[in-house]
């Protein structure tokens, strides 16, 4: 029952994120990042996907006037932030983001994370 409640609060609070971005991403004062989109590496040139707990977990990606914004879980704080091309997490560096996926890059390689990831505590999702 914790479980389905801290979900069902964690789907509001990650809703009005998204809410919130999206204006964001209308408005004309910058971000920090370089806010541009950067064409993504091919699928079979990333890490694959893996049940590691330190991943990044992304939970939403926006595009608006200013480019696109992704919603993204850091494994160290638990805390979902807005991130843009060049922004870092993690020690990683955000290299592009699309509307199923985004890249990091940092010293041990590429990753990919995707909103197909599974997220802990959330409910399954039907195939």
């Amino acid at each position: 029952m914790a479980n389905l409640v801290d979900a069902a609060l964690k789907t509001v609070f990650l809703a009005s994120l998204l809410i919130a971005g999206a204006a964001e991403a209308q408005s004309e004062e910058p971000m920090s990042g370089s806010g541009s989109s950067v064409e993504a590496p091919a699928p079979e040139e990333t890490a694959p996907p893996s049940a590691d707990p330190d991943k990044p977990l992304l939970y939403g990606v926006i595009y608006g006037q200013r480019g696109w914004i992704a919603y993204i879980e850091d494994p160290t704080t638990r805390t979902v932030a807005p991130y843009r091309v060049g922004d870092t997490l993690g020690g990683k560096t955000v290299e592009a983001i699309e509307e199923e996926r985004v890249v990091l890059k940092g010293p041990e390689g590429t990753l990919e994370i995707r909103l197909s990831d599974e997220k802990p505590g959330a409910p399954e999702s039907p195939r």
